[in-house]
């Protein structure tokens, strides 16, 4: 009887070291994957950061076109490049030219 006892407890015990080394294991692989994760959140937030950045001049580069088409289609538009393509004046105006030397 005694025998049976013994195999038991080593049961047990050899037991009790496989369940304690897998949960090291899954704790390690849990520990290196959260590195892992942190390592690639913070190259994402660093790639949202130039996106963030990148749109900023993109908005800005739109209110700029946007100014620059509201003047495209203005009368003024129109005068000044009359008076800048064909040389035109009104009629009480007088146009001076610059010598060229």
């Amino acid at each position: 009887m005694r025998a049976r006892k013994n195999t038991k407890k080593t049961f047990n015990i050899s037991g009790i070291k496989i369940v304690t080394v897998i949960v090291l294991l899954v704790f390690v692989f849990v520990a290196f994957g959260e590195m892992d994760l942190e390592r690639q959140l913070s190259s994402y937030k660093e790639t949202l950061a130039g996106y963030e950045e990148h749109k900023a001049e993109l908005e800005q580069e739109k209110e700029k076109v946007e100014e620059l088409r509201e003047y495209v289609e203005s009368d003024a538009y129109i005068e000044d490049m009359a008076r800048e393509k064909f040389g035109l004046v009104y009629e009480n105006e007088v146009l001076f030219k610059a010598e060229e030397k």
